[in-house]
């Protein structure tokens, strides 16, 4: 009978953690800057993945154009819409302030220009677990005229998403949910990392914590000539290169995905674009094998050697993959 009713109380335990998981409140974060032509349709998204208990924190960072009144129009729609001036312009202090104000645990980051999915936190939110601190998803680029140009396949499990921050680009900014306490604990952004002031936090994050990701497009990336990553483009590659030369990843990690390379192929046969994300996941262990000179050439030539073989027997079927990244691989090769 004993064991009988600590079934019953397990059972209660599990289900009252699903209803909690389902029901975590998150703040959906969005920084602007001179952000007029985009906020409408922008804040629409906002309100459609907004639940009842979340919150949506839109940071004004010193814009010049009409954003500041858009914005004072928008702060009476609801009660959980919260609009608050950055004082200390930047984009590494509005998030930073951001991080302060926000009510939440979890903090969703949206970016004005970027389009998102009315079931983007929704998807999220029952990917929070207790040994998250990141939550990141595959991605497609758009063009500044909204013209489709691919996707970006995501690594999905944590030692995969651990692997993939050396190269910073399968785990974008716009797409992340994370964990508020553990970034503020990791010491938020560091203005000295702009502007690859996201690889570095990604990965401070990554010794507290698992990064993970959702392996669906909830992030539609527009390629903005305007934009930061666009305009100091030079420089912040550079930075990136110099934070993820200085980083040691973990030796155990590497050397459980080079013996289980045919366990990580089957493991992603089953996912849509699995052989794509099969090869970024060599490319990406290619890249830390590489950068580490206590690894010797015998596993540099095993990893060429699957890229070889896998690229050369893929039929592509992505522009981005085929025009991209294969070329990529070809130059690492």
């Amino acid at each position: 009978m004993i064991f009988h009713y600590s079934i019953l109380y397990l059972w209660g335990k599990y289900q009252y953690y699903l209803i909690m998981r389902d029901f975590e409140p998150i703040t959906l974060l969005m920084p602007v800057k001179n952000g007029e032509r985009f906020l409408p349709s922008s804040f629409e998204t906002l309100r459609q993945n907004c639940g009842p208990n979340d919150e949506i924190l839109i940071v004004n960072d010193n814009s010049t154009d009409n954003t500041s009144a858009i914005l004072q129009k928008l702060a009476g729609t609801s009660s959980n819409v919260v609009i608050v001036n950055n004082s200390n312009p930047g984009l590494v202090n509005a998030l930073n302030l951001g991080l302060t104000v926000a009510s939440n645990k979890w903090i969703a980051r949206f970016d004005v220009d970027d389009k998102y999915p009315s079931n983007r936190i929704e998807l999220t939110r029952v990917n929070i677990s207790n040994d998250s601190v990141g939550i990141f998803s595959d991605y497609s680029f758009v063009s500044d005229q909204g013209k489709n140009l691919g996707m970006m396949p995501s690594a999905i499990k944590a030692e995969f998403t651990y692997l993939s921050l050396v190269s910073s680009q399968r785990t974008a900014h716009p797409s992340v949910c994370f964990n508020k306490t553990a970034v503020q604990d990791v010491g938020g952004y560091q203005q000295e990392d702009f502007p690859a002031e996201d690889i570095s936090l990604w990965l401070r994050l990554a010794k507290v914590g698992n990064l993970k990701t959702i392996p669906a497009v909830l992030l539609q990336y527009r390629l903005n000539p305007k934009s930061v990553s666009n305009t100091m483009r030079d420089k912040s590659i550079a930075k990136k290169n110099e934070l993820i030369s200085d980083y040691k990843f973990r030796d155990s990690i590497i050397n459980e995905s080079l013996t289980s390379l045919d366990e990580t192929k089957a493991y992603y046969a089953d996912f849509k674009s699995g052989n794509a994300r099969y090869l970024l996941h060599l490319r990406d262990l290619l890249l830390i094998l590489k950068h580490n000179p206590g690894i010797t050439g015998k596993n540099l030539n095993y990893i060429y050697k699957k890229i070889y073989l896998d690229v050369k027997n893929y039929q592509p079927g992505q522009i981005l993959f085929r025009e991209m990244l294969l070329r990529r691989l070809y130059r690492l090769i």
